[in-house]
Formats: structure tokens, C-alpha cells, sequence
């Protein structure tokens, strides 16, 4: 399962010296990484993420969407777009 395509130019540099450089995903990619996985502390990581900078159902969706179509074709992806599908859901409903 790959990235969305551009993952790397939507990224900051947290730390960048001569030796050293970390880098930190834009919130959409880091939800998409998240989702990937997909183990409970995954989406609850997700959920913050999103919430805490605004991600869209929208956004999640285009950039599954094109992670989809960089990806080699597997079986996991069909568990990814269930993944993806459920936690755009989750996000849309009210919470009880």
C-alpha cells in the first residue's frame, strides 16, 4: 500500500542539520499512514489528528483515493477502503 503521491513535498522539516533531518507529514498523509495500519491506537490517533487540524472526510477520501491508485494491486487494499470508508463514517456521525 503506498502514500498518496506527494507526500513527501507536503511535509516540514521538524529538524534539518548536516546529519540529521526529520520530517513530519502533512495531517492528511499522517491520517492516510494511520488508516494503513489501522490498529485501534492508530484511529485514535487519526481521530485527534483530524480534529485537531481540521482534516475533512473529503480530503481523506481524495487522498485514499489516489494512495489506491499509486498502490500495486493486494488484497489489503480492500481492507484499507473498508478502513477508510468506516472512519469517514465514524467522523461524520454524532457523537453519542
Amino acid at each position: 500500500m503506498a502514500m498518496p503521491p506527494g507526500y513527501r513535498d507536503r511535509s516540514t522539516d521538524l529538524i534539518r542539520t548536516e546529519r540529521l533531518r526529520v520530517r513530519l507529514l502533512a495531517p492528511v498523509d499522517f491520517v492516510i499512514a494511520k488508516l494503513r495500519r489501522g490498529t485501534d491506537l492508530d484511529l485514535d490517533d487519526a481521530i485527534f489528528v483530524t480534529t485537531r487540524f481540521q482534516v475533512t472526510t473529503d480530503q481523506i477520501r481524495a487522498a485514499a483515493d489516489s494512495a489506491l491508485a499509486a498502490s500495486p494491486q493486494d488484497t489489503a487494499l480492500f481492507l484499507f477502503r473498508k478502513t477508510v470508508e468506516i472512519f469517514c463514517r465514524s467522523l461524520s456521525s454524532p457523537s453519542t
